[in-house]
C-alpha cells in the first residue's frame, strides 16, 4: 500500500502532477485512513447511520472537485471541518438551527479519539457551558434547552411556550452569544 503523506500535506498538488490512477490510488488510501475517525466525530453530531452517509458524500464532493479544492493547511483539518459543517447542514435541514454534540451511538465513544490533555480541557469546557446555561434567565434556559436537548423547532417551540418565533429566536440568540464569549474568553 502508498504510503500517505503527513497531515500537513496539501493535497491539490499531488493531484495535479499525478496520473489519474495514482490519484485514484492516494485517494483511495485517504479515504481508508480517515474514514473510519471521521465517521466516529460525526457521530457526536448526528446517528450513526447520517454519520457514514455525510463522511461517505464529503469524500465523493472532494473527489469531484479535486481539480478546484486547494487545501493550504491540514488534509486533516480541511475533512473534519468538511464533515462538521455537513453535520451542521443535516441538523438544520431538520430543522434544528443549533448544533451541540450529543451522545455517541453504540460502540463509538468520542473520548477515545481524545488524548488525556484534550479529555481535561473538554470536560472543563463542558462544566464552564453547562454553569453558564444554567445561569441564563429561565425563560432563556428553557429555550435553550428545548431546542438542544429535545430538538425542538422554532415553531415547535414557539407552541410549546404560547411565544412568537422571533422570541424563540432573541432566546436562543442570546443563550448562544454567552456561551460564544465564555469560550471566547477561555
Amino acid at each position: 500500500m502508498e504510503q500517505l503523506r503527513s497531515n500537513n500535506e496539501q493535497m491539490d498538488p499531488y493531484f495535479s502532477s499525478t496520473s489519474q490512477r495514482q490519484a485514484q490510488r492516494y485517494f483511495g488510501n485517504l479515504v481508508e485512513k480517515y474514514q473510519p475517525e471521521l465517521i466516529r466525530y460525526a457521530c457526536t453530531f448526528v446517528d450513526k447511520q447520517d454519520a457514514e452517509e455525510l463522511v461517505s458524500d464529503v469524500f465523493m464532493n472532494l473527489w469531484r472537485r479535486r481539480d478546484d479544492v486547494h487545501i493550504y493547511y491540514s488534509l486533516q483539518s480541511y475533512l473534519y471541518r468538511a464533515v462538521r459543517n455537513a453535520c451542521y447542514n443535516k441538523r438544520s435541514s431538520k430543522g434544528n438551527a443549533i448544533c451541540y454534540v450529543s451522545l455517541p451511538q453504540d460502540d463509538i465513544r468520542c473520548e477515545d479519539m481524545l488524548n488525556p490533555e484534550e479529555r481535561l480541557y473538554c470536560e472543563d469546557t463542558r462544566i464552564k457551558v453547562k454553569r453558564t446555561i444554567n445561569a441564563l434567565p429561565p425563560q432563556c434556559r428553557k429555550v435553550f434547552n428545548l431546542n438542544r436537548n429535545e430538538g425542538l423547532t422554532y415553531e415547535e417551540i414557539s407552541q410549546r411556550l404560547n411565544i412568537s418565533v422571533n422570541t424563540v429566536n432573541t432566546q436562543l440568540y442570546r443563550a448562544r452569544k454567552r456561551i460564544a464569549e465564555l469560550l471566547k474568553a477561555s
